[in-house]
Formats: C-alpha cells, sequence, structure tokens
C-alpha cells in the first residue's frame, strides 16, 4: 500500500476508536467533548501542527531559485497576503469569513483529493464543500454562535437549515460520484469512508474538536504526503514554524485566562490569512520568476 492508502486506514482507524470509546463511555457523550480543556488543545493543534503543513511553504519559497532577491520577493509578497488578510478581518469581519470558507472549500478539494485524477472538478468540490462545514449540520446552534462571534453580526439560526441541506446534498453528491468512478481505485474508496466517518465524527464531538481532528488528522498530514515530506530533511521547516507557534499559543491561552472568545479572534483570522498566502504561492512564484 502507499503513503496515501496508509494515512486513509490510519485515519479511519483511530476515528473508529474515538468514536467507539466517546459512544461506550458513561459520560454524557454528546457534551464529552465540549468541556474547555479539549477545546483549549483543539486550538492549540490547529494552530501549531494542523497549521504547520503551511511551515512547507518556506522550503518552497528558500529552493525555488539561488537568487537571494527572487526568495526576498517571494517571501515579501506571501507576508503581504497574510498582512492584507488581517485587515479584511479587522474592517470586514462577514467578508473575511466568507472568503475563509470559499478559499477553504477550494483548498480541501484540491489538497485533500489530489491524488484522485478520476474525479471531476465538481466531486471534489463537494468534498471541500461538505468538510469546510459539516458540523453545521449536528452543531447548527454552536457554529451559528462561532460565526456571529468572528464576524460580530447576529447572523439567524434558520441560516444554518439553509446550509445544511446543502452539506447534506454535496455529501451524497461526492459518494455517489466516487461510487461511480472507483475504478478500483482504493484510494477513492477510502475517500468515502473517510467522509461517512467524519460525519459520524460530527455528530459526537464539539465543531471545534471536529475540525481540530480534521485539519490536522486529516487534512495537515495530507498535504504532508503531496509534498513528499521526509522527517530526516524537512524536519527543520516544520519545527522551526510549529515550536514557536506552540509557544505563542500558549502564553496567549494563559494570559486570556483560556477565554474562548478570545481565543477563536485570534485562531480562525490567522488561519484565513495564512490559507491566503498558501493557496497563493504558486501564483507567486511564477508572477515573480516572470518579471
Amino acid at each position: 500500500m502507499n503513503k496515501i492508502i496508509n494515512h486513509q486506514v490510519a485515519f479511519i482507524f483511530f476515528s473508529e476508536l474515538l468514536i467507539l470509546y466517546i459512544f461506550l463511555s458513561k459520560e454524557n457523550f454528546i457534551d464529552y467533548f465540549n468541556v474547555n480543556p479539549v477545546i483549549m488543545l483543539s486550538f492549540i493543534l490547529i494552530g501549531s501542527i494542523g497549521v504547520s503543513h503551511g511551515a512547507m511553504d518556506g522550503k518552497v519559497i528558500w529552493q525555488s531559485s539561488k537568487n537571494f532577491s527572487i526568495r526576498l520577493r517571494i517571501l515579501i509578497i506571501y507576508l503581504s497576503l497574510i498582512l492584507i488578510g488581517l485587515m479584511i478581518w479587522y474592517v470586514l469581519p462577514l467578508l473575511g469569513l466568507f472568503l475563509l470558507i470559499f478559499m477553504s472549500v477550494f483548498h480541501f478539494a484540491e489538497s485533500d483529493l489530489f491524488f484522485a485524477n478520476d474525479l471531476n472538478l465538481f466531486a471534489k468540490l463537494s468534498w471541500g464543500l461538505s468538510v469546510t462545514l459539516l458540523p453545521i449540520v449536528f452543531h447548527p446552534a454552536e457554529v451559528i454562535d462561532i460565526f456571529n462571534l468572528l464576524t460580530q453580526s447576529n447572523l439567524p439560526l434558520h441560516f444554518a437549515s439553509y446550509i445544511s441541506v446543502l452539506i447534506l446534498l454535496s455529501s451524497t453528491f461526492y459518494i455517489c460520484v466516487s461510487i461511480v468512478n472507483l475504478k478500483n481505485r482504493s484510494e477513492i474508496m477510502l475517500s468515502i469512508f473517510e467522509l461517512l466517518t467524519l460525519i459520524l465524527l460530527a455528530t459526537f464531538v464539539h465543531p471545534v474538536t471536529w475540525f481540530a481532528i480534521y485539519f490536522c488528522g486529516l487534512h495537515g498530514i495530507r498535504a504532508l504526503i503531496r509534498n513528499n515530506f521526509k522527517l530526516k530533511n524537512d524536519v527543520f521547516w516544520l519545527a522551526g514554524f510549529t515550536i514557536p507557534v506552540i509557544i505563542f499559543l500558549l502564553y496567549f491561552l494563559q494570559n486570556n485566562h483560556f477565554n474562548l472568545p478570545n481565543n477563536m479572534l485570534i485562531i480562525f483570522p490567522t488561519l484565513a490569512s495564512l490559507t491566503i498566502a498558501h493557496m497563493c504561492l504558486k501564483k507567486i512564484l511564477l508572477i515573480v520568476k516572470n518579471y
């Protein structure tokens, strides 16, 4: 089995173990992962291990040219896009949320399913849409509260109903198209089980915890596999990014007394800004090298 299949099997296996543990627990399993310490850990995982796959961008920029001035120009544009993203969230938070969701759909579709050449764009986008907003189907009130907190707005709860229908249709479409396009591709078959596992997991855990599991356990590792990550050669890039971020997050969380609203207001806008730069890196390389 190749690395992708190994990762798919491992993600499904450990996620199912987690689901089984919660289900068999004598605790109220719906609220089991809603406690602050678990959500705090989720924030740390999202902001460090989850985001760290983007640390490979540093390696890409460094290896893009032997000319230091070209590397510097690429880095300046990359950092400028991050700052622009943060400014958008500060000035127009509702637009920032829309951009985060819109770009996440395309990014997750393209990155998670990079191996699925047999699937068309609409099938991949249905995956991206599903994994971006899946928790809203099972925890509409919590997700809408998060949206309102991030945007300082007052989105109505029934707004979640429209999105939930869209997510259910999107997930069904992906599963049906994937079944039609199996063609003895184990990776596509396993991706169906990955989505079903994520759906099942979303019924048991808080949306933030669900996103941490998906973002770190599936998306982040899948991106490292795509970038041909090798521990011996690339650990410098990974550790050089992850360790300072963990230290910063722990310091920030402690100073804010582990206040959930404040944590969301730093994690998700930062994630959105990094996503903008991360998705635009290939275009940045082309523009700088051609001009």
